[in-house]
């Protein structure tokens, strides 16, 4: 190649060296919505997951510990309980959620891909890990006030200083990339 050559690329713009990929089941999900209403508004149950090392904690249990409910969420409506913490510092165990539609939800990737599946005000029904046993659970899901909103609450019923970011769902995580 020389100065005289015709360029293999032109360069049109900055980088702040950032990318990003969407995986294509995800863009399947999505595109036609937003063709469709302008717009892909995600379901919410609105509750606050725990970090996958809780639950590991807990012993050989897969599924989605919850830790808080949104106050007026849908989790809230259908009676989902939060584990919390007790009086004496003890933990007081809450609800796992294990399946959504009869299909098993392993960690809090499955969640989110099962409740992608509907739009908000369907019904989802969630299987639930409480008391030990297994039951099903109806659950309207609400409407995600934003997909973007990143405010930053603290769960200190919980644990103390566990950093939590609303997005349909509350993440919580007890450092940065724990999920």
């Amino acid at each position: 190649m020389n100065i005289d050559s015709p360029p293999l690329a032109i360069v049109t713009g900055a980088s702040a060296g950032i990318g990003f990929a969407i995986p294509v089941d995800e863009v399947n999900r999505i595109v036609p919505r937003v063709i469709k209403d302008g717009k892909f508004v995600r379901p919410t149950l609105g509750i606050q997951a725990a970090p996958p090392q809780v639950l590991a904690a807990l012993g050989p249990i897969k599924g989605v510990a919850v830790i808080g409910v949104a106050p007026g969420g849908a989790a809230q409506a259908a009676g989902i309980k939060p584990f919390q913490r007790g009086p004496a510092g003890e933990i007081v165990p809450g609800d796992v959620i294990t399946g959504v539609d009869g299909k098993p939800v392993k960690d809090l990737d499955d969640l989110l891909e099962a409740l992608e599946q509907h739009n908000p005000g369907d019904t989802a029904q969630l299987t639930l890990l409480r008391e030990g046993k297994s039951t099903e659970l109806p659950v309207k899901l609400g409407v995600s006030q934003s997909d973007y909103d990143a405010t930053e609450v603290t769960a200190s019923r919980f644990l103390p200083g566990l950093q939590v970011a609303a997005a349909g769902l509350f993440f919580a995580a007890a450092h940065r990339g724990s999920f």
